[in-house]
């Protein structure tokens, strides 16, 4: 079998292998609740679903022969950062809430779900009535390390409160409006990729410094937020945020990747990854002029691409966009959360990068991974109808002669 026979079989096997597993991720995902149910409302005996929107649980005790209701339990979710974020709120036979649990995170990204549970996020729901407004910034205080996941559970805790309200309380519970959240974040995202445009078009290679120092900070440590590998699995497998409180998300995540395949440049790695400046800037630093071994290089930005196809799996066949996050720095560097060999791992890159231009991006990065495929499909899509063109120039000229 030739070599190009052996590639093709290999891609085959790559991209088949994917949807097999991603269609895989979309089957039975729906939540068994049931054995947090205890944990929840600690005095019940038993449980009984006594409504499905939301999916609410009345909590009965047995007391000189008569079931007593102890209280409800509701579930709701919300729209994280990586994904769907479940709740369980549980409440009073009078509709004050007694405890909220998280039971449900697969799908965001570790650091910034824990920096929401490890504080007090949590314990500002205590004692709240059903038909209050539960909303960040009016009510309950957001998670500045964890905007988007803190957000999340808040939607969850209100939609499973306030469901709870019209429907066992017969209380008239307005939600509140849903504004395009359009600020600082989503302005100052949309002026570094204009600017980025712009560089490019016009050859501005001094721009580029300009938008890789302001994306540093900016996208960087300000909001720590980047193209992960763990976002675009998330997006495969259908788990999308709000768009009106999520605008940020979808520039990123969704228009950064359709410039890339309709300019055909790989605009992101180049100027807009806070990652990517921080290792250009230690190559200033340490010289950045050792080159790895070709052999080795070449073998090492294959590798890179089976630890993407690995993950993906991973992610899908446990229904787990997080994995991803696994191995990125991103979160460790900007964000300064993660645990000991997530450290370890980072300090090795860092002191790497001083010596090799962009070791990271070179040799391991996924997102690079993923751009290289976008820009690989703008150019199969270009052939197509680069092939469809001189098929209709044939045509013509077999009908003038």
């Amino acid at each position: 079998m030739s070599k190009a026979h052996l590639k093709k079989l290999f891609l085959f096997m790559f991209y088949g292998s994917l949807m097999i597993a991603l269609l895989f991720s979309f089957k039975g995902r729906q939540m068994d609740v049931q054995q947090f149910l205890p944990s929840m409302l600690s005095n019940a005996q038993e449980f009984e679903v006594i409504e499905t929107h939301p999916l609410t649980y009345a909590g009965y005790k047995n007391i000189n022969g008569q079931d007593t209701l102890q209280g409800y339990v509701v579930f709701g979710q919300g729209s994280g950062y990586g994904g769907p974020v479940s709740v369980l709120t549980a409440t009073d036979p009078n509709g004050n809430i007694l405890k909220v649990r998280v039971v449900g995170y697969a799908t965001e990204t570790p650091s910034y779900i824990q920096s929401v549970l490890r504080g007090d996020f949590l314990k500002q729901f205590i004692g709240k009535s059903v038909d209050e407004p539960l909303e960040i910034g009016r009510d309950i205080d957001k998670v500045t390390s964890a905007t988007l996941s803190s957000r999340g559970i808040t939607d969850a805790v209100r939609q499973a409160s306030h469901g709870l309200g019209r429907n066992q309380f017969a209380l008239n519970i307005s939600e509140p409006s849903e504004n395009i959240n359009l600020g600082i974040k989503e302005i100052g995202l949309a002026l570094l990729i204009f600017a980025t445009i712009i560089g490019v078009r016009l050859k501005i290679n001094k721009l580029r410094w300009v938008v890789i120092i302001c994306s540093i900070f900016f996208t960087g440590f300000w909001f720590n937020c980047s193209i992960s590998l763990a976002n675009i699995a998330s997006g495969l497998m259908g788990f999308f945020p709000a768009f009106k409180q999520n605008l940020f998300w979808y520039i990123l995540i969704v228009g950064i990747p359709l410039i890339i395949f309709l300019s055909g440049k790989n605009l992101y790695c180049y100027w807009l990854c806070p990652f990517g400046g921080i290792q250009e800037i230690l190559a200033k630093i340490g010289g950045g002029k050792l080159k790895c071994n070709h052999n080795i290089g070449t073998w090492l930005q294959k590798i890179k691409y089976m630890l993407v196809w690995i993950v993906l799996i991973l992610s899908f066949c446990f229904k787990s966009p997080s994995v991803g996050g696994s191995y990125e720095p991103f979160g460790v560097l900007f964000g300064f959360q993660g645990v000991s060999v997530q450290w370890i791992l980072l300090s090795i890159i860092l002191v790497v990068s001083l010596f090799i231009r962009r070791f990271w991006c070179l040799y391991f990065c996924p997102v690079g991974v993923i751009n290289e495929i976008i820009i690989k499909a703008r150019r199969f899509v270009n052939s197509l109808f680069q092939k469809k063109q001189e098929q209709g120039i044939l045509t013509n000229k077999g009908r003038t002669l």
